[in-house]
């Protein structure tokens, strides 16, 4: 058997119009059946040698890792190349693994972080609703997963906008007043006691510990995008510039 390298071992659908699945599962490329069905759709499978089958490398890791970032409800289909009539199958048992998988990572408390991962990483933040379901879910207390969730700073229980700004705090941006920037950021997003993000939901403000550009100091960042050596007013003109483009786009 030979085995070719994957990226992703499920596939989201576009619809659910086959047979109601969610996403697709492949653990194999190529199909040595030679049903007219498939070779007749071989072109869409853009596959030359399509009645050639090999494995994809390190499919049940694969498969694993994508499984413990999933969380909603979700139907899984097997695809023509994860065929558990296969005659390497009874070999590899890639299919009966998987299967497996899958039912192991149905509610598994084990999860609990990766799961909350995933709704932040969809939703930018976590609901109270969010995680009372995962409570329910996992059949844990409400009070647990809140307690995750406000242990690590990177889970956020607040909405945020669709630009996140964060300045850095760190010893060579404070000494080089990124405390300022920090200030006439707030006062401009009107943003007061614990609240981080502008009553328009434009913008979320924070603050981060170390951006790793100490030499650039004091930096902040805009979706990612670091800026250096700026001054309150150099903040705020960048923040009125996305405002200009958000009002021109509206």
């Amino acid at each position: 058997m030979d085995y070719i390298p994957a990226k992703h071992i499920l596939v989201r659908n576009r619809s659910t119009a086959w047979f109601g699945t969610d996403h697709t599962m492949n653990l194999y490329r190529g199909c040595y059946h030679g049903c007219l069905y498939c070779d007749s759709r071989s072109d869409c499978y853009r596959i030359p040698d399509f009645d050639r089958v090999t494995a994809k490398a390190n499919a049940l890791p694969l498969l694993r890792d994508e499984l413990a970032r999933k969380v909603r409800p979700a139907f899984i289909g097997m695809g023509a190349m994860s065929d558990p009539y296969n005659p390497f199958e009874e070999a590899l048992l890639l299919t009966r693994h998987a299967l497996e998988l899958i039912d192991a990572y149905g509610c598994d408390q084990s999860n609990l972080i990766a799961i909350m991962q995933e709704i932040q990483g969809e939703y930018k933040y976590l609901s109270e609703g969010a995680l009372t379901l995962i409570a329910e879910k996992l059949g844990i207390s409400t009070a647990k997963v809140y307690s995750v969730a406000t242990f690590y700073e990177n889970f956020s229980l607040e909405a945020k906008g669709r630009h996140i700004i964060k300045v850095c705090t760190g010893t060579a941006c404070h000494v080089r007043k990124s405390g300022p920037i920090y200030d006439s950021l707030r006062d401009a997003l009107g943003l007061t006691g614990k609240r981080k993000t502008s009553a328009d939901g434009l913008f979320t403000l924070e603050t981060v510990a170390c951006l790793g550009a100490c030499g650039l100091a004091p930096v902040m960042t805009i979706d990612g995008e670091v800026h250096a050596k700026m001054t309150p007013e150099d903040a705020l003109a960048l923040v009125e510039d996305i405002r200009r483009k958000e009002a021109a786009t509206a």
